[in-house]
């Protein structure tokens, strides 16, 4: 006679319970506000390659256009360069740190993020405002009474 093995119903639920948490997205984002931050602070937390990964405004306000070709930014302290997987790179620039008070907080003075379009003193001054990075997703916001909110992840 073959001995037949039960496993009580108590530890059946704790190995699900437990696969199920290992199942949850484990969020080891930060938070953290920069408009209102040092200009070295700004620039140590947001160095390096982002992905975009959404934008959202405008004219439209709350639609979401398509990304398409894994668009990219890469940043150091004074350089920004923007590329895709299609393309390669789009514009290789300066970026200049101009404190002002920016459209969203006439009351205090933010470091906007400049750069011009095309590279060098070309007639577009491109304005962003660094908002913050929430949940590893960095926010920039152009400086205009209607803005784009652009989302990038590292």
């Amino acid at each position: 006679m073959k001995k037949v093995f039960i496993i009580p119903k108590f530890c059946l639920l704790l190995i699900f319970c437990l696969c199920l948490n290992n199942c949850k997205k484990k969020n080891n984002g930060i938070n953290v506000t920069l408009y209102n931050k040092s200009l070295s602070t700004i620039q140590s937390y947001i160095q390096g390659k982002w992905t975009l990964q959404y934008v959202k405004g405008g004219i439209c306000g709350t639609c979401k256009p398509q990304v398409k070709n894994n668009p990219y930014m890469l940043i150091n302290s004074n350089r920004i360069i923007f590329g895709n997987d299609s393309a390669g790179v789009i514009l290789d620039t300066t970026i200049y740190w101009i404190k002002e008070k920016d459209i969203f907080h006439p009351s205090d003075s933010t470091f906007l993020l400049t750069y011009y379009y095309p590279a060098g003193a070309g007639p577009f001054a491109i304005r962003y405002i660094v908002d913050g990075i929430y949940s590893d997703t960095l926010k920039l916001i152009d400086d205009a009474s209607d803005p784009i909110y652009y989302y990038y992840t590292k």
